[in-house]
């Protein structure tokens, strides 16, 4: 189980899921618009980290298979 990230760790964490699943799976760009529906320019912007919501980058790693989950915690 990997530690608890903080909302402004969220983006930097999915990124580099996603990344290294496309590198384990061996998908091209290309291939990772097809499964996404996105174009190709919007998946580089996405490795990039360029102008994607997080909503984006959840969909897209759901859409990749990955398991993603969310722990809400009070802060004290």
């Amino acid at each position: 189980m990997r530690p608890t990230t903080t909302c402004k760790n969220t983006r930097t964490v999915l990124i580099k899921a996603i990344k290294e699943h496309i590198k384990a799976t061996a998908l091209t760009q290309k291939s990772v618009a097809q499964i996404t529906g996105l174009t190709q320019q919007r998946v580089s912007c996405l490795l990039q980290d360029e102008g994607v919501s997080l909503d984006t980058l959840i969909n897209v790693a759901s859409l990749l298979g990955l398991k993603i989950a969310i722990q809400i915690n009070e802060t004290s």
